[in-house]
């Protein structure tokens, strides 16, 4: 199946007659062409030029637009359809999880899920931290996985497991010691920060929200050559879904110059629209960093690639109480946590429509 760049239905639909001169760059003929036209859904051929539709038709007619440098391509009855757009990714974190961390296949358990942890930490003796995910919500009881769990198991080098909402984290003992978060105070991080603490004070095992950014400011510093093999990568896997277009729903730095670094040798070939995170909690990048990237988003557009939205993170997620509800939550007078005040999100949209 060979698959196009989704385009506008008008443009799709020219017939041969309103494009007649022009001669193609490239004609698909003998196929079954799926042209998103309920009147006239299915079609023999197309031509392009110039990355764009100039007719549609049957393989006869379009033969007018076969110039001396067209190349013809034979599809022999394959069928053909405008490629997919997916409107919300993760791409970059969930395919370097998957590819370059560990991600557990079967969490059905806690036992297989300590069991995935404990096979890719004697598979990669070279990993200073055991990154990954996830675990599903519902697991453990307050959403609250215990650090001795994880020391069970791997007590002498630092683990640091996402639960499928990405917006809390399993850390065993020298996980939390090495960030800094067993012997801080709440008042010692970030607004906004969750650490789950026994009855002592002491940390439990489970952070939320900012506190997960904080505590990969102690972690090693992902290598570039890791982003371009996830933008490598993920870009490939899309392509052969027939995915050819899609909409990543939070960016940053690190991103984007991987993205470049494929356009500038020729192997960016995916249209994506970037949305660059603001107080985004899982963000080892400071605020002020952040915001500097968004302000400068317009120097960062390709040909294939816009970096210029602005993603604003709001509040937590509802398993953990943490999103920001107009009804409390079921039992309790809590309502979630809401990290901007009306005045403050009327200044960004302004900073972000300027």
């Amino acid at each position: 199946v060979i698959k196009f760049v989704a385009v506008a239905v008008a443009a799709l639909l020219m017939t041969s007659a309103n494009s007649h001169a022009q001669s193609a760059d490239r004609i698909y003929a003998n196929g079954k062409i799926y042209t998103v036209d309920d009147a006239n859904p299915l079609a023999e051929a197309v031509a392009i030029k110039d990355r764009k539709f100039i007719a549609v038709g049957s393989s006869a007619d379009l033969a007018t637009h076969k110039g001396p440098d067209t190349e013809v391509v034979d599809l022999k009855g394959a069928f053909v359809m405008p490629g997919v757009i997916d409107v919300h990714v993760h791409a970059f974190e969930d395919y370097h999880r998957d590819n370059y961390q560990f991600g557990i296949e079967d969490n059905s358990t806690v036992e297989s899920i300590l069991a995935a942890v404990k096979k890719y930490a004697e598979a990669n003796p070279d990993k200073e931290w055991i990154v990954g995910g996830s675990w599903p919500p519902g697991m453990f009881k307050d959403e609250s996985p215990r650090r001795e769990v994880l020391d069970a198991i791997l007590p002498d080098r630092p683990i640091f497991i996402l639960d499928q909402s990405a917006h809390s984290v399993w850390m065993n003992t020298q996980a939390l010691e090495l960030s800094g978060i067993m012997n801080a105070k709440d008042e010692d991080l970030p607004e906004g920060s969750v650490v789950v603490r026994d009855a002592d004070g002491r940390p439990s095992g489970t952070i939320r929200e900012f506190a997960i950014g904080f505590a990969r400011r102690s972690m090693p510093k992902t290598p570039d050559d890791e982003w371009v093999g996830t933008a490598k990568g993920f870009q490939a896997w899309f392509h052969s879904m027939g995915i050819t277009s899609a909409k990543a729903a939070a960016g940053n730095r690190a991103h984007v110059a991987a993205v470049h670094k494929l356009d500038d040798i020729g192997q960016w070939m995916f249209r994506l629209h970037m949305a660059l995170s603001y107080k985004y909690f899982d963000a080892a990048e400071t605020l002020d960093e952040q915001l500097a990237l968004i302000k400068e988003a317009d120097r960062h557009k390709r040909e294939f690639f816009d970096p210029r939205g602005f993603k604003i993170f709001l509040d937590g997620t509802p398993p953990t109480r943490e999103g920001w509800v107009l009804q409390p939550y079921p039992g309790t007078h809590d309502h979630g946590v809401n990290y901007f005040r009306p005045e403050e999100l009327t200044k960004l949209y302004l900073m972000a429509t300027d």
